[in-house]
């Protein structure tokens, strides 16, 4: 299985930079990673969470 690139409080972070207003591109410009891969990233952390 694949380590994920980023930590539990990072993808807190970059959630509330969303929230905030900030734009994906510029988040993703930013933390070096492809805007697909971090809306993937948030999609599948935002479903874990209504899961639990």
């Amino acid at each position: 299985m694949k380590k994920n690139q980023f930590s539990a409080t990072q993808i807190a972070s970059i959630l509330k930079e969303l929230d905030g207003g900030k734009s994906a591109e510029e988040i993703s410009r930013e933390r070096g990673v492809s805007k697909a891969t971090l809306l993937i990233g948030v999609k599948s952390t935002v479903a874990w969470k209504l899961v639990r």
